[in-house]
């Protein structure tokens, strides 16, 4: 990889780095902003609701080793790309999961689509 040395680039990349942190930390959580209307629309227990969240957590950490791993064996810029793609997809779909079991899978791909993210941008900025 060069080094960058135009400011104005690395403003840029900078804002979108921003921008993906952005993007990526309120998909993350916007799961937990509506959990009470979940639970009261579904008529579920906030445990079995929250189930998702856990496996998203899961998938989350054991994500960033395996998107860590990928980094170096394929472009940051298209394991960005997929990640997010990706996470785009599972907010989407998530309206339409008639129960939580379909909802904790949706979540848990989500979780792993988030993870996609994070080593690519260190190798970016590094």
């Amino acid at each position: 990889m060069m080094k960058l040395t135009d400011k104005k680039y690395i403003k840029f990349l900078v804002f979108l780095c921003s921008a993906l942190y952005f993007v990526s930390y309120m998909t993350r959580i916007n799961y937990q902003a509506v959990l009470v209307e979940i639970t009261k629309s579904l008529g579920v227990e906030k445990s079995a609701a929250s189930l998702a969240l856990t496996l998203s957590a899961i998938s989350y950490g054991t994500g960033q080793l395996i998107s860590g791993y990928l980094g170096d064996k394929f472009k940051p810029d298209k394991i960005i790309l997929s990640g997010l793609v990706c996470t785009t997809l599972m907010n989407l779909l998530i309206p339409f999961c008639p129960s939580t079991g379909y909802m904790a899978v949706v979540w848990f791909i989500n979780g792993f689509a988030q993870a996609m993210m994070w080593p690519p941008i260190v190798k970016i900025m590094t």
